[in-house]
């Protein structure tokens, strides 16, 4: 049961934040702007050490 919670709440993070990642992008592609891609990555990859952090159980 467990698990399974860890799961979808992994996935639904996930999903939030590529969506938020790829909305950033395209509004940052529709105003002509220079895309600071690397930030993103950066953040995205500062979350999933925190979220490994708080319990590593949900990337196994």
């Amino acid at each position: 049961m467990e698990d399974g919670l860890f799961f979808s709440v992994k996935n639904l993070v996930f999903s939030v934040v590529k969506r938020a990642a790829l909305t950033n992008l395209l509004k940052s592609i529709q105003n002509n702007q220079s895309v600071n891609i690397s930030t993103k990555y950066v953040n995205l990859s500062l979350l999933i050490k925190f979220m490994y952090f708080c319990n590593p159980k949900i990337f196994l």
